[in-house]
């Protein structure tokens, strides 16, 4: 496991969407301090939500380009089956690109919070909302995104091709999107099981938690426990499929 996980750090330096994601990431941070940050607004609800945690919504999408063409590479220039040849079990194998992808998307996170708290040093940034609730929320993000990576690297480890891998995580991200992105009206406007259905899916999709955290809303201990179980049963199916899976 340990040089599976050194090989792929080694690879990182050379990967020219990581390094061009992270700069985004970067920039987009700039962006977002700007464009949503309201200086003059003392009892904004969402002010530090529009801002710090915004990175939930596009992040998904990232980790999603970035886990494809990483992961998918390796079955496009045989380096996985060199692994293979070499000695290295399919379970460390899947867990190492998994851990790897994890890692990344929280680097993302960072960098992208990272930006927008030196841009708020120099322009004055101010934070109105207690330091245990935003610690709180920074970890139900981060554990938010590598649950994407847990969906994203089940998704391009079982397919073997890259392009159909791309596709299949993009369209499943904007898929779960679009279904999410107005569901918070829904379930205002719904009641009884109808409504703790929509809840619960509200809840369960990375997505819908990605638009609650954004807003500063939600059961914080509720989306942890669903990214636990999205993780673990991701990893837990993955791990089987790959396991079963023929290589070519």
């Amino acid at each position: 496991m340990h040089r599976l996980l050194m090989t792929n750090f080694y690879r990182l330096k050379k990967e020219k969407a990581f390094w061009l994601i992270l700069v985004g990431m970067f920039f987009l941070g700039i962006y977002f301090y700007f464009n949503n940050y309201l200086p003059n607004c003392v009892n904004c609800e969402n002010e530090v939500g529009a801002v710090l945690f915004s990175f939930n919504v596009i992040g998904g999408i990232l980790v999603a380009i970035f886990t494809a063409n990483f992961v998918g590479t390796e079955y496009g220039n045989g380096t996985l089956r060199n692994k293979l040849i070499c000695g290295h079990s399919r379970t460390n194998i899947y867990l190492s690109n998994l851990i790897t992808c994890s890692l990344v998307a929280v680097v993302f996170d960072f960098v992208f919070i990272g930006a927008i708290l030196l841009t708020g040093t120099i322009f004055l940034f101010s934070v109105t909302t207690p330091v245990e609730t935003v610690l709180y929320m920074m970890g139900t993000s981060l554990l938010l995104s590598v649950s994407f990576a847990s969906v994203y690297t089940f998704i391009t480890m079982n397919i073997s091709s890259k392009s159909a891998s791309s596709i299949v995580a993009l369209s499943l991200k904007i898929w779960a999107f679009l279904i999410t992105s107005n569901l918070s009206h829904k379930i205002a406007n719904s009641s009884g099981v109808q409504k703790t259905i929509l809840k619960f899916i509200y809840d369960f999709i990375p997505s819908g938690q990605a638009f609650q955290l954004t807003n500063l809303r939600g059961d914080l201990k509720t989306m942890c426990l669903y990214s636990a179980i999205l993780f673990l049963f991701t990893t837990s199916f993955g791990l089987y499929i790959f396991d079963k899976k023929h290589l070519q």
